[in-house]
């Protein structure tokens, strides 16, 4: 009797390591799975922005392709177990220019004691490309104040990321027509 209760210990505590190799083995995959599972390549992967959202979960900004598009932006969020997921996604244009956008509070603003905080918003804008034709650069005046831009850019592939701090229809992320800049100042071939 007691070898039986010995052995059956021994299945149980097995299997229980079993169970978790399977789960780490699955949490650590969930990136690619995920991806696959939307319809994905897991394979022509870059990333292009890393936070947190405002709940604390890790959030990343993809560059990848499909079978439908060689350029998909994703937007992902990986939630408190370690799973990913996809939050939405935009493939590129007729244009070959894929563009993608997100918020999150970033500040709180408090001037004096009796005030009701002002919370800030940054909101953030990616476009991707890859029909560049020489250094993607803007002119003095194009781009309007308070918007921060980084620019990467490797021969005819490069992306935007544009960084304000003003929300809703009054951005001025919504008044920049990135395409027309970009083939008005001879940085991109025109695809249209």
């Amino acid at each position: 009797m007691g070898k039986n209760k010995m052995k059956k210990f021994h299945i149980v505590i097995l299997a229980i390591l079993i169970l978790v190799f399977v789960f780490i083995t699955i949490v650590k995959g969930s990136f690619s799975i995920t991806l696959w599972r939307a319809g994905f390549s897991s394979a022509n992967i870059q990333t292009l922005a890393r936070s947190f959202d405002d709940n604390g979960n890790e959030i990343r900004i993809i560059k990848t392709n499909s079978k439908k598009s060689d350029i998909v932006l994703v937007y992902l969020v990986k939630n408190k177990f370690g799973f990913w997921k996809v939050g939405y996604f935009t493939p590129s244009s007729s244009n070959k220019l894929a563009v993608i956008g997100w918020m999150r509070w970033s500040t709180v603003r408090r001037f004096k004691a009796d005030e009701d905080p002002l919370f800030e918003a940054e909101y953030h804008k990616i476009y991707y490309g890859n029909n560049a034709i020489k250094r993607i650069e803007f002119l003095p005046g194009q781009i309007p104040e308070n918007v921060a831009v980084s620019i990467w850019q490797a021969g005819k592939e490069y992306y935007i990321h544009f960084v304000c701090f003003e929300t809703g229809k009054d951005s001025p992320l919504n008044s920049i027509d990135i395409y027309s800049l970009l083939l008005k100042n001879k940085c991109i071939a025109n695809l249209r």
